[in-house]
């Protein structure tokens, strides 16, 4: 019934066997390696090794268990660090697996180390131990058709890489965001000394590479690769529902992306409903839904996004009669040029109590207050040092930098190296990481991370400063980060505050100089139960609402038995 490849030089060469015989073509779905369970358990965050940097004993890790490669490992790979290790007296060289040490590396055998075939874990730990690594490849058409793991376990484990250039790499990778290329000896000298000459570099590509990795290969990817299959034994949907997304991020830790994200996993349960689902500003979806939606309209909308699609998706909509459900997350659709496509939604949800009582003074009075699901992290014991500044971290939300100017107006009022603080920007473009001062008080700039580095962070931070006006930040963040341990502050205009439940109203100055006072955070907060809520029984509430008798009998499915 269906074909699956990994990757699209293997999907490329069935078309050709087929010879474009479509008669009897099996449908073709591009199934990509994933990144496996133990790969996942055991990542580690990109950094840099001052020490070894300093000295100049960077350690790099070639590892192969296949033997096609041997020749072009011997003409190209191994003479280049061959070159590389007389230019560097200290560089440092792993071999995993199956390789070979050949004539030329035999002069620097004492910096090297030959590891043979291990189990997977401690496989993982030796490959973290290196700096940069790399894979090189034979060219032609059996290599094109291999999938990225090497590179997926190198960025996973926050390696960075020199690869060669097939196709496979190509296709998922871009050149100095990822990866580097090299495909002759020279190539690779250049490419490795360009990431010994330039750490910082290399941590910001290794860090990109590992969130490239997490988006593309997550196995979050597992649901959205498996439902074309299911579909294939399961009857015909009688629900058609859409969801319009502003980022399909599968790593969010917060906001819109995460707010969809639960959407998709929760409408999906539902096992004879048929889910569209659009991100971004689509404008192929809009030409479609115009054509699509006159004779076949779907039966309800679900829209976090707030941008031009999702607007013309609910003029579509008022026009064509369509039920359409908002999930706020922000007060954009609360503005004076949005309140018409707000009033007129069918129904509106919210995560906080100042926004149900904002959307309902803006004239929609259909509003769900939502406790969106969220996960416990392990409770952290760190413990400032005495004397040393206390850390934080710091969301930046976009569409939010008033609240963060009030707390940096603030920050700088404060002793100098009282605090260091780690800004943790969720603007959809990642950031290179950046330092720079408030005041006397050092601040470091980052993308947003995933879950598992925020986890990382947690543990090494006893503050949690949340900035958000409006309540435009995300209380199911805000809950993790309570379980985890940290003190956490928040702007009274925050729904952070709202969960904290305070009294009285307090200033940021009052709120710092009470966390330098006391330096330690109170114990985890307890009084949130650690289970995820169940989303999908809300939704159908919602539903029912919305349209009686949705799941019984709905248009879509009125529609399929009158054709």
């Amino acid at each position: 019934d269906q074909l699956l490849f990994s990757t699209r030089t293997l999907a490329d060469r069935w078309a050709a066997v087929q010879n474009g015989d479509r008669s009897a073509a099996t449908p073709v779905q591009l199934w990509p390696n994933l990144i496996p369970d133990a790969l996942q358990r055991h990542q580690r965050r990109p950094r840099l090794r001052q020490l070894r940097q300093r000295r100049g004993r960077l350690r790099l890790v070639v590892a192969s268990a296949s033997s096609p490669h041997r020749l072009i490992w011997h003409r190209q790979l191994a003479p280049a660090l061959a070159q590389l290790l007389e230019q560097h007296p200290q560089l440092r060289l792993d071999l995993l697996g199956d390789l070979p040490l050949p004539l030329v590396l035999e002069p620097f055998q004492a910096r090297i180390r030959c590891r043979g075939h291990c189990p997977f874990p401690d496989y993982l730990r030796r490959l973290g131990e290196a700096d940069i690594g790399l894979m090189v490849l034979e060219p032609g058409p059996f290599t094109d058709a291999k999938s990225p793991n090497r590179w997926m376990e190198c960025s996973l484990m926050g390696v960075a890489t020199v690869l060669s250039p097939i196709r496979s790499f190509r296709d998922l990778l871009k050149e100095g965001e990822h990866t580097l290329f090299a495909d002759n000896q020279q190539a690779w000298v250049d490419q490795i000394n360009r990431l010994i000459a330039h750490p910082q570099q290399r941590l910001a590509m290794a860090q990109r590479a590992q969130r490239h990795a997490l988006d593309q290969l997550s196995s979050d990817r597992a649901a959205e690769l498996w439902a074309p299959l299911l579909q294939l034994e399961q009857p015909p949907p009688t629900q058609r529902m859409v969801l319009i997304v502003d980022q399909d991020k599968p790593t969010a830790i917060e906001g819109e992306a995460r707010l969809a994200n639960a959407l998709a996993q929760a409408l999906r349960q539902h096992p004879q409903r048929r889910l569209d689902w659009t991100s971004g500003n689509d404008q192929t979806a809009i030409t479609r839904w115009r054509q699509s939606w006159q004779h076949t309209p779907p039966d309800l909308l679900h829209i976090t996004s707030t941008g031009t699609t999702a607007q013309t998706a609910i003029d579509l909509a008022i026009e064509r009669k369509i039920p359409y459900v908002l999930h706020l997350h922000d007060r954009s659709w609360l503005q004076p040029s949005q309140r018409s496509r707000l009033q007129q939604a069918a129904c509106c949800t919210v995560p906080s109590a100042q926004l149900l009582t904002a959307t309902r003074s803006a004239g929609q009075q259909t509003v769900t207050l939502i406790e969106w699901p969220w996960q416990a992290f392990p409770p952290t014991r760190l413990r400032s040092p005495t004397g040393g500044p206390l850390r934080a971290l710091v969301p930046r939300h976009p569409q939010q930098d008033s609240g963060l100017l009030a707390l940096k107006a603030a920050i700088e009022q404060l002793p100098p190296g009282s605090l260091e603080l780690t800004v943790l920007d969720a603007t959809p473009t990642p950031i290179p990481p950046a330092d720079q001062h408030w005041g006397g008080c050092r601040v470091h700039w980052r993308s947003q991370p995933n879950r598992a580095e925020l986890g990382e962070l947690l543990q090494t931070h006893t503050l949690w400063l949340e900035p958000a006006l409006g309540g435009g930040d995300d209380p199911a963040l805000a809950r993790e980060v309570l379980s985890a341990g940290l003190q956490v502050l928040a702007s009274d205009a925050s729904a952070t505050a709202e969960l904290l439940k305070r009294q009285k109203r307090t200033d940021w100055p009052s709120q710092l100089h009470g966390a330098l006072i006391q330096r330690d955070p109170p114990p985890p907060l307890l009084q949130f139960p650690c289970t995820r809520p169940d989303l999908a029984t809300v939704l159908e509430q919602i539903h029912q609402q919305v349209r009686p008798g949705l799941n019984a009998e709905s248009r879509y499915s009125e529609r399929r038995s009158g054709s």
